[in-house]
C-alpha cells in the first residue's frame, strides 16, 4: 500500500492540475468573446467607410461626425487587443501557478469539513429509518423531520426550521406555534391548491378532488383562462307560508295596516310582502311588487282594489286588484297591478282612498311630511303640500263629510258638476292634528281665465287652553248626518236606509297619554242671495215644476278649522284638572292642604270624593287605535294597557241632549270590553283596529305583532271570542334551528322568547319565555333538547315534551352562565402561542375583564319561585362578587351575549362562541342534560375579534370558525381514530388547514372557505352587500346565503366565483338566517327587524318538492378524487409509514407498541430492491414482525433513543406483488352495497348503481377497488356501505 502522504500529495497535485485546465479554458473562452467583439467592430468599421465613399458635398458635416466615430471605434479596438496580450501573459506567468499552490492549504481544510459533515449526515439518515430524529427548535420545543412521500421511494428533508415559512404561504394562526409535521408532497400540494381572495384574510385550500380541474377559476386569475360559469342550481324555491306581522312598537309607519277584504280574507303586511290571509283554508296569497318593507296599506271602498306602499328612498305606491291570482299558486297575476303612482321621496307612512274610491292621499316622512291627493287610476298628482313640520303618523278622508265628484250622470249624494265637489281629511302626529279641506278654486298661476286646479288647505286645532299638548296617534270619523232624502218615481220624498246627507261629523283621536278628545269641523254658512229661500240639494229639487225664477241649488263646504268639544281623559287626576270647573280645583287644592294636617278628617275625604271627577277615563299609557261601525253604531278604542273597550257614540243625538257634554256625547259600555294583555302574552295591545260593516268580526294587529279576530255579539254590543290567526316574535328575530328528524324548527329573538313552529300545520306549538334576549339556538341531534345562547352571557337548554295529538311544549331544563360557576367543577384548558396547555386557575387575563371574571367563585344568586317557565323569579340576593362582576362588564349585551352554539354531531359536546373571541367547549356527561352534566373542559383563544360562526365536522373531532376579523380558524377537539389515545389531549388550534381540506363538516355556517368563494361579489372593494347568514343543505348539494340586501340566494355547492345564483326577495331591511328541513324538502329563513319568518317550498323545475330520505339515505358526501386515485399497475408493494411522537421514553430494546403521540407522518412509498435515500440506494435489513409487518432495520447499532419512537413501517402486498405478506387491511375481500348511483368520471374507476353489491378488494386512500356488474375498477369509500 503507498503512503497516506504520497496519496495525499497525489490528490493536491491532481486537483490542482484539474483547476488550472478549467482556468485555462476559460480564458480560451474570453479571448473567442473578445475576437468575436473585434470583428463585428472591423465590420461596423466598413459600413461606415462605404457610407463616407458615397457622401456628398452636403453631407460633410456629418462625414465629420463619422470620422469622429471611427477613431473612437479605432481606439477601443487596440485598448482591447492589449489587454487580451495581457490576459494571455498573466496566465502564462509563473505567478499564476504560484497563486494557485498558495491556496492549497485552505482547500485541504474545506475537503476535511466536508468529510466530516457528510459522515455525520450519514449516521442521521440510519437513525431516521427506524426513527424520528429529534432536532431542536431555535426556542427549545423538540420537533421531528419529516420523511416526504414519493413514488420513486423514500426522500430526507431538511429540518424544518432551515427553510423560510414564507415558502409555505401559510394562513394566519393567531396564538399558536406554527411547528408541525407535514409531508413534503404535501407542501407542493399545498402550494399549488391554497386560494386567497379578498373577503377573508385566511388561505383557504380547494379540496384534492377540485385541485387540478378548478386552477384556472382561482380568485384573481386571467378571466379569459377562467372556465364558463355553472349555471343556476336546478332545484328552486317558492313562498309557501309566512309567520308574522310587523307591527311592533309606536312608529309612524305601523298604522291601521289590518283590514278584511270582500273575498273575507285578511290583509296585512310582513316585511316586503303583502298576505292575503284565508281562514277558513288556512292559506295564504302574496302580492311580491315591493322592494323594501311594506310601510302602510289602504282598501278600496269595493273591497277589492289595495293601494300599498313601502320604505325608502322614491317608494313607489302601487293599486293592484287582490282578486286576480296566477291559478294553481299563491301570488297574483302581472294583470293585478292597476297603477304606479310615484313623487315622494321618503317612506310613505299613510294611505287613504276617498269614500267614494276616486281618489287617493298618500303622505310621506320627507322634511316637509308632503301630502298628496291622487286620482289613482291615472296616476295624476292633484294636489300637493307640506303637511307640516312634525311627523305625520296617519291621514284620512272623512267619509262622512264629504260632497262627492260626480259620475255621469252624477247620483244622489254627489256634487252637480267637478268645480263644487269638496272633501275634507284628517291627519295627525307628532304634538298636533289637523283638518283639510279639498277643492277646486281659481288657478292664479294660469295665464287661461276662469281656471281651477285642486287645492288642500289644513289648519292645526290649538287645544292647548284646554288640554296638553300631545301626541295624536290614532283617530276615526262618527256619522252624525241627516239620512239621505231623495224624490222617488212618483216625485215623493223618501229616505235611502243606510245611507247619509254627509254632511255633519265628530272625529275622535286617541293620544299618547291614553285621553280621548272628541273635535267637530263645521261647515261654512254660504249666502246665495236675497231672492234665495231654503235653497235644497239638487237632487231633492223637483226640476219637473215649471217656474219664473230657477231654484237655487244647496252647496257644500266646511272649514278647515276645528274645535275640541269632548275630552275624556286618561285618569282622574287629568280629569280634575281638564274638565272640572276652576271652583272645584281651588275647592279640592284647598281641602287637600286640609287633609294633609286632619289625615284622619273623613269629613273632608269624603267632600273631596265628592268633588273629584266621576266620569269616564280614557286608557293607561297610550290611546293607539280608534275605530266607528256605522251599522253596529259603536266606537272602539283600544290603548297600551292592552284592554279594548266599547263606546256609545250616540249618532243623530242633538248635542244638548248628551247625558255628558264634557266627553263629546262617548259614553262606555262597561263590562262589553276586552283585555288583549291576559289572553295573549303580557305587553299585547291593540296597534291597528278593522271592522266592516254589517259585520260582526273585528280584525286586530297587535303591538306583539299577532293578527287577531275578535267576535262580537252585536245584539249585546260585547266584545265575545278571540282567535289569533298571525303570530310571530315582536322583537328582531336572531336564530334559527331546524329539527334534526322532523318537519318543525324552533325561533328566538331579542323579545326573549322562543318559539316551535310545525312546517305541516304551518302554526306555532309552543311559546317558551326566556330571562333575557336570545342570540341564537341549536337542536340537540337526538332532537329532544334545545340549547339557546343569551346575551347575558348564559345559556339555556329546554326540553322537547310531546303531549300527544300533535302537540309540544318547551320545558326548561336549567340555565348555567357560560364560565363555571365553581372552578373546582371544571378542567378547563386553554391554548397559549407555544401551543402548550395552561390551567386558568391559577388567574386569567390582568385588569379584570374576561380572563379575571373566570377564576371568580360565584354565589348562589337565590331560589327561584316554584312556578312554570316562563315567570318571574325570584329576586337574588347581591353579593359581593356579583357586584364587582357587573361593574367589569359580564351581563353586558355587547361584550357577554352568545354569538354562536352548537351540539357535535354525536351529541357529546357544545360549543358556546361568544362576542369575547373565545370558544367554550363544554362536554355533556351521562346524557342526562342536567346543570351537573353540563362541564366546560376547554376555553380556545386564538380569533382576535368577536366569534361569528361555528362548525363541527361530522366525526366530531374538528371545529372551524369565522369572526369579525375575516379569519377561517381550525380547532381540534378531541383525537381521530386513526391516532392513539393520548390521556394528557386538550382541545387546541389546529395549526394545518391544508390537512383538513378534504374534511367533511356536519353543517357549513362559515362565511369564509373554499367552497364558498362564489358568495361574495366580485367587485368587493365597491360592494356593501355583508353575508349575514350561510347554511349549505343536508343533502350537500345547493347552499342558502341570506344578506343585507334581504335577498335569500340559492347556489349550487360548492360556489365559486361566477357560478349562477337564484335570487329570492320577501325580508325586509335583511335576511338574518335561512335553514333547510331535515329531508331539505322545505326552506326556512328569517329576517332581523323585519320580524318575519318565511317558508319556502323547495321544488325542482318541474314544481316537484326535493325530498330525500334522510333515515335511509344520508348525506351524499363529496367524492375525494386524489391525483393516485388510478393503481399504477407497475408499482408490486405499498408501504404505509406512520411516526409518533411517544409522550413516555422507550428503553433500548423495548418495543413500544401503544404509541400516545399525534400522528405526524402519512405514506412512504418502496421501490423493489430497497429504497432510495439522498438520491443513493441504501440496502437495508429487514426484520420480521409479529402480524406480518416489516420492521426496516438500520445498517449499524442503535442505543437508546429516549423519547423518540420507531417509526412503524407496514408493507402490504397488491396485486402482482410479492408472495407471503399479508394485507394492511383486515377483512378483505368482502362484499359492499352501493348508497348512491356513481358514474365513472375518469379512466379506471367503476360505475354503479344505488343498491348494487360489489365485492372489494383493498382500499387506497378513500377509495376501494372491486367489482360488480358493470366491471372492475376503483370506486369512492364513502359511496358505499
Amino acid at each position: 500500500m503507498p503512503p497516506k502522504n504520497a496519496i495525499d500529495n497525489a490528490m493536491i497535485s491532481g486537483i490542482v492540475s484539474e483547476r488550472i485546465s478549467l482556468k485555462l479554458q476559460r480564458h480560451d473562452e474570453v479571448l473567442a468573446e473578445m475576437s468575436a467583439q473585434m470583428n463585428s467592430m472591423i465590420e461596423e468599421m466598413q459600413e461606415l467607410q462605404m457610407i463616407q465613399d458615397e457622401a456628398t458635398e452636403e453631407e460633410k458635416e456629418e462625414q465629420k461626425a463619422v470620422t469622429q466615430k471611427m477613431k473612437a471605434v479605432n481606439e477601443q479596438a487596440k485598448k482591447l487587443q492589449e489587454k487580451m496580450s495581457d490576459k494571455q501573459q498573466l496566465d502564462q506567468s509563473e505567478e499564476y501557478e504560484a497563486a494557485k499552490a498558495k491556496n492549497k492549504a485552505k482547500e485541504q481544510k474545506k475537503a476535511a469539513k466536508k468529510k466530516k459533515k457528510k459522515a455525520k449526515e450519514d449516521s442521521a439518515r440510519d437513525e431516521a429509518d427506524n426513527g424520528v430524529q429529534a432536532t431542536e427548535k431555535p426556542r427549545g420545543r423538540i420537533v421531528g423531520k419529516v420523511v416526504e412521500q414519493n413514488m420513486g421511494g423514500v426522500v430526507e428533508t431538511k429540518k424544518r426550521y432551515s427553510q423560510k415559512v414564507t415558502e409555505f404561504n401559510a394562513p394566519r394562526c393567531a396564538t399558536v406555534s406554527k411547528g408541525g409535521h407535514v409531508l413534503e408532497k404535501q407542501r407542493e400540494q399545498q402550494a399549488s391548491s391554497q386560494v386567497k381572495y379578498p373577503q377573508c384574510r385566511s388561505v383557504v385550500y380547494a379540496p384534492t378532488h377540485e385541485q387540478e380541474k378548478n386552477e384556472k377559476r382561482l380568485w384573481g386569475a386571467n378571466p379569459l383562462e377562467k372556465p364558463l360559469p355553472l349555471p343556476a342550481p336546478d332545484s328552486k324555491l317558492e313562498i309557501d307560508f309566512v309567520y308574522g306581522y310587523h307591527n311592533s312598537g309606536y312608529q309612524q309607519t305601523q298604522r291601521c295596516n289590518t283590514f278584511f277584504l270582500k273575498s273575507q280574507e285578511v290583509i296585512y303586511p310582513a316585511a316586503a310582502l303583502v298576505i292575503l290571509y284565508d281562514e277558513d283554508t288556512h292559506t295564504q296569497n302574496f302580492f311580491r311588487g315591493h322592494s323594501e318593507e311594506v310601510s302602510c296599506l289602504a282598501v278600496h271602498p269595493n273591497g277589492r282594489f289595495v293601494a300599498s306602499s313601502q320604505t325608502g328612498r322614491f317608494p313607489p305606491v302601487f293599486v293592484w286588484d287582490s282578486n286576480k291570482r296566477v291559478e294553481g299558486t299563491n301570488i297574483l297575476s302581472d294583470e293585478s297591478h292597476l297603477t304606479t303612482c310615484t313623487g315622494h321621496e321618503r317612506t310613505v307612512v299613510s294611505l287613504d282612498f276617498s269614500h267614494d274610491g276616486k281618489l287617493l292621499v298618500s303622505v310621506g316622512s320627507d322634511d316637509h311630511n308632503t301630502a298628496i291627493v291622487w286620482d289613482w287610476k291615472s296616476g295624476t298628482n292633484l294636489a300637493q303640500v307640506g303637511a307640516g313640520g312634525q311627523s305625520v303618523f296617519d291621514m284620512r278622508f272623512n267619509p262622512y263629510q264629504a260632497y262627492g265628484i260626480p259620475d255621469n250622470p252624477p247620483l244622489p249624494g254627489q256634487a252637480p258638476n267637478e268645480d263644487d265637489a269638496v272633501y275634507t281629511l284628517t291627519s295627525s302626529g307628532v304634538r298636533h292634528i289637523k283638518f283639510w279641506v279639498f277643492l277646486r278654486s281659481q288657478d292664479e298661476d294660469s295665464e287661461i281665465p276662469d281656471a281651477k286646479r285642486w287645492y288642500l288647505e289644513g289648519n292645526s286645532v290649538n287645544y292647548a287652553t284646554k288640554t296638553s299638548v300631545q301626541d295624536i296617534c290614532s283617530f276615526t270619523f262618527i256619522d252624525d248626518s241627516k239620512p239621505l232624502t231623495i224624490r222617488n218615481e212618483k216625485g215623493k220624498l223618501e229616505s235611502i236606509e243606510g245611507s247619509t246627507e254627509r254632511t255633519d261629523s265628530r272625529v275622535v283621536a286617541g293620544t299618547s297619554d291614553g285621553d280621548v278628545f272628541i273635535f267637530k269641523q263645521p261647515g261654512v254658512k254660504l249666502r246665495y242671495g236675497k231672492n234665495a229661500k231654503d235653497p235644497k240639494p239638487w237632487w231633492v229639487v223637483d226640476q219637473t215644476k215649471k217656474s219664473a225664477i230657477a231654484p237655487v241649488m244647496k252647496k257644500m263646504l266646511w272649514d278647515s278649522f276645528a274645535s275640541l268639544i269632548g275630552i275624556i281623559p286618561h285618569n282622574v287626576n287629568s280629569g280634575n284638572k281638564y274638565i272640572l270647573a276652576r271652583k272645584d280645583r281651588d275647592e279640592i287644592d284647598r281641602l287637600t292642604a286640609k287633609l294633609r294636617l286632619q289625615s284622619h278628617n273623613l269629613e273632608v275625604k269624603s267632600k273631596l270624593e265628592n268633588l273629584y271627577y266621576s266620569g269616564p277615563v280614557g286608557h293607561q299609557g297610550g290611546t293607539s287605535t280608534v275605530v266607528f261601525n256605522k251599522s253596529a253604531n259603536l266606537l272602539l278604542t283600544s290603548g297600551k294597557d292592552g284592554r279594548v273597550r266599547v263606546w256609545n257614540p250616540n249618532c243623530g243625538i242633538k248635542e244638548q241632549d248628551w247625558d255628558l257634554p264634557t266627553t263629546g256625547g262617548l259614553t262606555e259600555l262597561e263590562g262589553n270590553g276586552l283585555e288583549l294583555g291576559r289572553i295573549l302574552q303580557s305587553g299585547a295591545a291593540g296597534r291597528s283596529m278593522s271592522w266592516p260593516e254589517d259585520s260582526d268580526k273585528i280584525i286586530v294587529g297587535t303591538s306583539t305583532n299577532s293578527v287577531v279576530k275578535i267576535e262580537i255579539e252585536l245584539g249585546d254590543d260585547k266584545l265575545g271570542r278571540l282567535k289569533e290567526l298571525v303570530t310571530s316574535h315582536y322583537g328582531p328575530l336572531s336564530g334559527l334551528s331546524m329539527h334534526p328528524s322532523r318537519s318543525m324548527f324552533v325561533t328566538c329573538g331579542r323579545d326573549r322568547c322562543a318559539n316551535l313552529w310545525l312546517n305541516d300545520s304551518h302554526s306555532s306549538a309552543n311559546q317558551a319565555r326566556l330571562t333575557a334576549p336570545a342570540t341564537c339556538v341549536s337542536f340537540h341531534p337526538a332532537g329532544q333538547f334545545v340549547a339557546i345562547g343569551l346575551t347575558s352571557f348564559e345559556f339555556v337548554v329546554l326540553e322537547l315534551v310531546e303531549e300527544g295529538n300533535w302537540k309540544y311544549s318547551l320545558r326548561k331544563m336549567f340555565q348555567k352562565t357560560v364560565a363555571p360557576v365553581k372552578q373546582e367543577d371544571a378542567d378547563i384548558a386553554t391554548t397559549d402561542k407555544a401551543n402548550s396547555i395552561l390551567d386558568d386557575r391559577g388567574g386569567g387575563r390582568k385588569g379584570g375583564g374576561r380572563g379575571a371574571g373566570l377564576n371568580r367563585r360565584q354565589t348562589n344568586a337565590g331560589e327561584k319561585k316554584g312556578t312554570s317557565f316562563g315567570f318571574e323569579e325570584a329576586a337574588a340576593p347581591e353579593s359581593a362578587n356579583s357586584a364587582q362582576r357587573r361593574r367589569e362588564g359580564r351581563g353586558s349585551a355587547l361584550k357577554d351575549e352568545v354569538m354562536d352554539i352548537k351540539y357535535s354531531p354525536s351529541g357529546s359536546h357544545l360549543a358556546i362562541a361568544l362576542r369575547d373571541n373565545n370558544i367554550y367547549i363544554y362536554q355533556i356527561l351521562n346524557g342526562i342534560h342536567s346543570d351537573e352534566d353540563y362541564k366546560l373542559i376547554s376555553i380556545l383563544k386564538g380569533h382576535t375579534s368577536m366569534v361569528t360562526n361555528l362548525d363541527w365536522s361530522e366525526d366530531g373531532c374538528f371545529i372551524q370558525s369565522t369572526g369579525g376579523d375575516q379569519e377561517l380558524l381550525y380547532w381540534q377537539i378531541s383525537q381521530t381514530k386513526r391516532e392513539q389515545r393520548d390521556p394528557h389531549f386538550r382541545p387546541c388550534q389546529f395549526a394545518h388547514p391544508f390537512l383538513l381540506r378534504d374534511t367533511e363538516f356536519h353543517t357549513w355556517t362559515s362565511i369564509y372557505g373554499w367552497p364558498v368563494q362564489g358568495i361574495w361579489p366580485n367587485d368587493i372593494e365597491n360592494s356593501s352587500e355583508p353575508v349575514r347568514g350561510l347554511m349549505r343543505s343536508n343533502r350537500g348539494e345547493v347552499l342558502l346565503v341570506c344578506d343585507d340586501l334581504a335577498r335569500v340566494r340559492l347556489m349550487r355547492w360548492p360556489s365559486l366565483p361566477g357560478d349562477k345564483v337564484r335570487e329570492y326577495f320577501g325580508h325586509a331591511m335583511h335576511a338574518n338566517s335561512a335553514n333547510f328541513s331535515c329531508d331539505d324538502s322545505t326552506v326556512v329563513s328569517i329576517g332581523g327587524n323585519d320580524c318575519t319568518i318565511i317558508q319556502w317550498k323547495h321544488v325542482d323545475q318541474h314544481g316537484e318538492s326535493v325530498a330525500y330520505d334522510f333515515m335511509g339515505s344520508p348525506k351524499r358526501p363529496t367524492v375525494v378524487r386524489t391525483p393516485r386515485s388510478t393503481i399504477n399497475k407497475g408499482r408490486a408493494r405499498r408501504t404505509t409509514y406512520q411516526s409518533f411522537v411517544s409522550s413516555q421514553p422507550v428503553e433500548e430494546g423495548e418495543e413500544d407498541t401503544e404509541p400516545r403521540g399525534k400522528l405526524v407522518g402519512k405514506i412512504v412509498k418502496q421501490q423493489e430492491g430497497g429504497t432510495k435515500k439522498g438520491g443513493k440506494e441504501k440496502g437495508g435489513e429487514e426484520k420480521k414482525e409479529e402480524g406480518g409487518g416489516v420492521r426496516r432495520g438500520s445498517r449499524g447499532s442503535r442505543g437508546s433513543r429516549g423519547s423518540r419512537k420507531e417509526p412503524v413501517v407496514v408493507e402490504k402486498e397488491e396485486e402482482g406483488g410479492g408472495e407471503g405478506e399479508e394485507s394492511l387491511e383486515a377483512g378483505f375481500p368482502k362484499t359492499v352495497t352501493a348508497l348512491y348511483d356513481y358514474d365513472a368520471a375518469e379512466e379506471g374507476e367503476l360505475s354503479f348503481k344505488k343498491g348494487e353489491k360489489i365485492t372489494v378488494t383493498e382500499e387506497d386512500e378513500g377509495w376501494f377497488k372491486g367489482y360488480g356488474a358493470s366491471g372492475e375498477g376503483l370506486l369512492p369509500a364513502n359511496y358505499v356501505e
